[in-house]
């Protein structure tokens, strides 16, 4: 018979292993990992959450600062594995 605890460690390492291959996807093998960005903000929805809650970092701030750094030559900054930011050439 299955032990309870068998199954909770069973699920625990599930999504752990998940998460991990989930990171390796969206950083190496993901369609738009070829454009620039943190890797942070490139393997995890965290990265907006971490600046804005414990770096006490407004987001706009933040993403002006990501396209000085990354350019604004570029059309595509990516801020986070499902948002990629576009920016206007003046």
């Amino acid at each position: 018979m299955l032990d309870p605890r068998h199954l909770g460690l069973g699920l625990v390492i599930y999504t752990i292993l998940r998460g991990i291959a989930a990171t390796i996807y969206n950083i190496y093998f993901h369609p738009l990992a070829k454009f620039p960005g943190p890797t942070f903000a490139a393997s995890s929805n965290w990265y907006k959450t971490y600046h804005e809650v414990f770096l006490q970092q407004s987001w706009t701030t933040l993403l002006a600062e990501l396209h000085e750094k990354y350019g604004l030559a570029l059309p595509l900054l990516e801020s986070c594995p499902a948002e990629r930011r576009h920016t206007e050439q003046t």
